[in-house]
């Protein structure tokens, strides 16, 4: 009689008898890779420590900068509007002048020193510069802060300290202006006519300007006919 011979059984078990799923495998990689990474922090723990610290001041830091800007800017428009509200000029000029003095990092103080220009003249051109020189200026207060400027020193008689502030370009606004007072500081008849012509093709907002720079254009082609040619 022959004795039936049994089949090697087709699948292969662990050591201990089971088999290891996809699953298990990628399991134990998770595992290893967890073991590792609190091993890492664990051996800098010192430094992890030391950069959350940092982390948390430098936090705290943006919010208390955030609230001092912010209270800045409300005290600066609180006086600003303050200032303007008054009637006379000399308690506009102590409000204002005290704003500036505060030295707040805001845009109302360029605007005060604009207003305390023409309230004290005596330091125009220190309030001018200031305005100029300051970097929470807009550009338009730059340029008509430059354009006062040299118009304050054409009318000191020093048009050659004035031409430096006309040579850069400005808003169409002040393009008028700006030729005008180049014509203005000109000895050249010629070169006041040109200015003066291209004063007149510029943008109008002023009709006392205007006014103003058709007059002189029409007195100097009158008197310097070969300069206007």
């Amino acid at each position: 009689m022959n004795d039936k011979v049994s089949s090697p059984s087709a699948s292969t078990s662990s050591p201990k008898g089971e088999p290891h799923s996809a699953f298990d495998i990628e399991e134990l990689k998770r595992d290893m890779r967890n073991a590792q990474l609190v091993d890492w922090a664990r051996q800098h723990r010192s430094q992890l420590i030391a950069a959350a610290v940092v982390f948390v001041l430098l936090l705290v830091g943006a919010v208390l900068w955030i609230n001092k800007t912010r209270a800045e800017r409300n005290t600066a428009a609180t006086i600003y509007y303050q200032a303007l509200s008054l009637v006379k000029d000399s308690d506009r000029l102590k409000v204002l002048q005290a704003l500036v003095g505060k030295h707040l990092g805001t845009a109302y103080t360029p605007l005060a020193e604009m207003q305390l220009a023409h309230l004290d003249p005596q330091h125009a051109e220190a309030h001018l510069k200031a305005v100029i020189d300051n970097a929470k200026s807009m550009p338009e207060w730059v340029w008509q802060a430059r354009l006062d400027l040299a118009r304050l020193r054409i009318g000191e008689g020093q048009p050659a300290k004035a031409l430096p502030l006309l040579q850069d370009s400005v808003g169409a606004a002040y393009e008028q202006l700006r030729q005008s007072l180049l014509a203005d500081a000109s000895s050249d008849p010629a070169d006041k006519i040109r200015h003066l012509k291209l004063a007149q093709a510029a943008q109008s907002y002023d009709h006392a300007l205007k006014q103003r720079i058709d007059n002189e254009l029409q007195a100097l082609e009158a008197n310097h006919p070969a300069a206007g040619s």
